[in-house]
């Protein structure tokens, strides 16, 4: 149990505990008899007092003390103290990370598809352990390289072969690997995820945008890992960083480029536990104490139960 990560799910809750001490200074102020105390003869007083016509407040302080102390104790335990859940990093099938790697013409003949493949090898290998990866290809048309898997190795072979011709289609079309992805996180049961588009900007358009923005709206990040080499045909697409930038920002990711994967691997490994709180599931992420504290409420509420004079 880590208590330096305390913090509170429902913090509202906490106004209640000073709520409940202005009250008691306000009573307190206020005197044992109120109004009667200044407006009665004290002689007169006394005499009420002895025949049980008139009772001080201050009897009946103690039992307000105690339902504040127990109130006070319930308004923190439904503020949620809560602690980082450590198996939140053991869920396997909660997090993946999908490479998908642009294998356009514009990619082969300027040499950036081969700066990419070592870039997505990189990725790969320093992801976390509690990760899953997966892989797809895409020029004019998107295919699945591999699903999901935990096991690195089997990746290699396919980030390590020529991928001059492994899609026939012609073009970039980022757009159909985004949705391919979304179909992969979706069949796996993912509910966060990362897509890393490994391209030179080619082919964004507004449905390639429209993707990003699914894909976010889903719970998942679309970042992209930009690679640019010089073009030795003039007819070629250059590369297109602007539309790059706008793909990384719709979709809720980053842009970065192979000479610093730093930011990104930092995006990547990012703890499962804040993943799955930005995603709504924050039960799985912080392990909420507040039930816990109710027990300690009860050890108070049992002086409530003691015989009245």
């Amino acid at each position: 149990m880590n208590l330096s990560e305390l913090i509170f799910l429902r913090p509202w809750w906490l106004v209640i505990p000073p709520l409940l001490l202005v009250l008691g200074v306000v009573l307190r102020q206020s005197g044992n008899g109120g109004d009667w105390v200044r407006a009665i003869d004290p002689s007169l007083l006394r005499t009420l007092e002895k025949r049980s016509a008139f009772k001080r407040r201050g009897k009946g302080r103690p039992r307000f003390l105690i339902w504040s102390i127990v109130a006070a104790i319930i308004a923190v335990a439904l503020a949620g103290p809560a602690i980082r859940n450590q198996a939140s990093s053991s869920f396997r099938n909660l997090d993946g990370v999908i490479i998908a790697l642009d294998t356009s013409k514009s990619m082969v003949d300027s040499g950036a598809v081969t700066e990419g493949q070592i870039a997505a090898t990189q990725l790969i290998d320093n992801s976390a352990a509690s990760q899953q990866v997966g892989f797809i290809l895409f020029a004019g048309d998107a295919y699945l390289g591999s699903p999901f898997s935990a096991d690195r190795q089997m990746l290699h072979p396919l980030l390590g072969g020529d991928l001059s011709n492994i899609v026939a289609e012609q073009g970039s079309a980022p757009a159909r690997a985004m949705a391919l992805a979304q179909t992969v996180f979706s069949d796996a049961d993912m509910i966060g995820g990362d897509l890393v588009l490994v391209t030179d900007g080619g082919g964004v358009d507004p449905a390639a945008v429209e993707a990003a923005r699914a894909l976010r709206k889903a719970g998942r990040r679309v970042n992209i890992l930009f690679v640019s080499s010089a073009q030795s045909d003039p007819n070629m697409p250059v590369p297109d960083k602007a539309g790059a930038v706008r793909l990384a920002a719709e979709g809720g990711g980053i842009l970065t480029d192979t000479a610093n994967l730093s930011p990104l691997l930092s995006a990547l490994d990012l703890p499962l536990g804040q993943k799955l709180e930005k995603n709504g599931y924050t039960a799985l992420a912080w392990l909420d104490l507040g039930r816990y504290m109710l027990i300690l409420a009860a050890i108070p509420f049992l002086g409530l139960f003691g015989r009245r004079a």
